[in-house]
């Protein structure tokens, strides 16, 4: 008499199909938890006591205010150029284009240089406060409130608590944080110079 094996049997080999189902199911898992724990690291600013991000690959250095040359009819939000370094940069005021309050700068202002996709530009900003390390999973899409400027210029928003710190400032923790969507923002100025 022949021994019938049952699939319930765990003695049974696995034909090859089952074990490629059941190698895929453990490299999707895989996937998932390396994604649910990449991490991102921001450098934060301030706008009109408003807090917004932007990833620390793309930020090259930051600068104190520069001399700004005012370049004819141009957006409202694109202050002018600057020389840094024998390289002429486009400067963009962040608090117009986010039309957040603009008043007089103060001696924390700074300049963010930034470079996205090959194209260089300064972020004239309030005051730079902290670099903080984020879960990207932590990351939340932006308010539908927004208006279409805020919103298409903003990649996602994080409460600050669920980010860490090796500094924790008592002036960032718990308030959200609005990630800055860079390459929209370039694009923007791009189409502008066309």
């Amino acid at each position: 008499m022949t021994e019938i094996k049952s699939d319930n049997n765990p003695n049974r080999a696995k034909s090859k199909k089952e074990q490629w189902q059941e190698d895929m199911s453990v490299q999707k898992n895989r996937v998932k938890d390396i994604s649910e724990d990449k991490r991102m690291y921001l450098v934060v600013f301030n706008l009109s006591k408003e807090w917004y991000g932007t990833k620390i690959e793309d930020v090259k250095e930051i600068i104190k205010v520069p001399r700004i040359f005012a370049v004819p009819q141009v957006l409202e939000y694109i202050l002018g150029v600057t020389n840094i370094r024998g390289e002429i940069i486009p400067v963009i005021d962040l608090r117009k284009l986010f039309s957040t309050p603009v008043s007089d700068l103060s001696g924390e202002a700074r300049v963010l240089i930034v470079e996205n996709n090959k194209v260089k530009i300064g972020l004239l900003v309030d005051s730079v406060s902290e670099v903080i390390d984020i879960q990207m999973s932590h990351i939340d899409s932006p308010l539908s409130t927004l208006d279409r400027v805020k919103s298409e210029f903003i990649y996602g928003e994080i409460k600050i608590s669920e980010a860490s710190s090796s500094d924790e400032k008592e002036e960032t923790s718990g308030r959200f944080l609005a990630i800055i969507h860079l390459e929209n923002i370039i694009k923007d100025i791009l189409t502008v110079r066309k």
